[in-house]
């Protein structure tokens, strides 16, 4: 058993490169435009995925259930001061691009199946099918001024939960609906504060987003900014402790259920800072730092390891995570 572990940990060096795979996609401004970057749980290993430039830019990756793919909604300029945005697939080492719809898609989630996308277009929210490119819709908004977005399917494929904005108060709150459409209703009661996109846990029974309420009389001067875990009943319900002066750009789940990715700037009124992104650990509520560039780095979205694959083809099944147990069984 002596020679038994340096052999395995020779054969792990060797096989490194296709270990190395990150699990946070993320936009960044950084080299110019808003491109597609993946990083692993610490920061490192950071690499660049897509290559747009001004006026074009990329937002909103996923990662598909499978961790093969990635989602995202790409701002294509069709007139001048216009930008319309396109809902685009790659693979998760940045390759075989394609547009999936020719129309207007933001803020898009994958089905557990990896065949279906919900996505907010127009002032409703949608379903394509990637394979066949139907399209089906599942919200009905019509009156002036009302619209639903940011969809999230739940792990267990019953339920999407989105965004949601009706006049006359004009903030938006979240709602949740059956995944065929049916049963839609608010989460959360509507009042003053604009709820952003909901994330569900891996459970499907809670589900992650931030909240920002302006003074009305100082405006941004004083916002009140909260990120909450909501449970399916109201009462169900934790705030995050987070800084005072940071302003949330977006939140995600991290390290299966136990931490939570957070981009934020922090507010100054002097100097322009930028959007890093941070790990919040729900135990202890200790913020970490994960990225440090003068470039906006926003919209995080996190995959297990036990997700993704470590084989070339993925033909045998081998799990990252499985990887990782056998190392800690192998005898000292």
């Amino acid at each position: 058993m002596k020679l038994l572990k340096p052999l395995f940990i020779f054969c792990l060096v060797l096989f490194l490169p296709t270990l190395a795979i990150p699990k946070i996609v993320f936009i960044s401004k950084r080299e110019g435009g808003n491109n597609i970057y993946v990083m692993d749980d610490d920061g490192s290993g950071l690499q660049r995925l897509t290559f747009t430039q001004p006026p074009q830019w990329d937002a909103g990756p996923v990662w598909s259930p499978d961790g093969k793919r990635i989602a995202f909604f790409r701002n294509i300029s069709k007139i001048p001061t216009r930008q319309i945005p396109r809902l685009f697939i790659i693979d998760q080492d940045g390759s075989n691009e394609q547009q999936i719809i020719d129309d207007w898609a933001s803020n898009c989630s994958w089905a557990p199946d990896g065949r279906h996308i919900a996505f907010g277009g127009d002032s409703n929210i949608y379903v394509v099918d990637i394979i066949t490119r139907e399209i089906q819709q599942l919200t009905n908004n019509q009156d002036l001024g009302e619209w639903a977005t940011a969809p999230a399917w739940s792990p267990n494929g019953k339920y999407i939960a989105y965004r949601h904005r009706k006049p006359p108060n004009g903030a938006t709150t979240i709602c949740v609906m059956n995944a065929d459409g049916t049963r839609q209703h608010q989460l959360i009661p509507g009042d003053e504060w604009n709820r952003f996109p909901p994330r569900w846990s891996s459970d499907s029974k809670s589900v992650l987003y931030f909240e920002v309420h302006a003074d009305p009389d100082l405006g941004f001067w004083k916002v009140s900014n909260n990120v909450v875990i909501q449970g399916r009943v109201l009462r169900n319900r934790r705030i995050l402790k987070i800084p005072e002066k940071w302003r949330i750009h977006s939140v995600c789940w991290f390290d299966n259920d136990k931490q939570v990715l957070i981009a934020a700037r922090e507010f100054d009124a002097v100097i322009h800072r930028q959007i890093d992104i941070y790990k919040y650990n729900l135990g202890n509520n200790q913020i970490t730092n994960l990225t440090n560039d003068p470039k906006d780095d926003l919209a995080p979205n996190w995959i297990s390891d036990n997700i993704l694959s470590v084989s070339p083809e993925d033909k045998k099944g081998i799990q990252w995570g499985k990887v990782k147990s056998l190392l800690k069984t192998v005898d000292p």
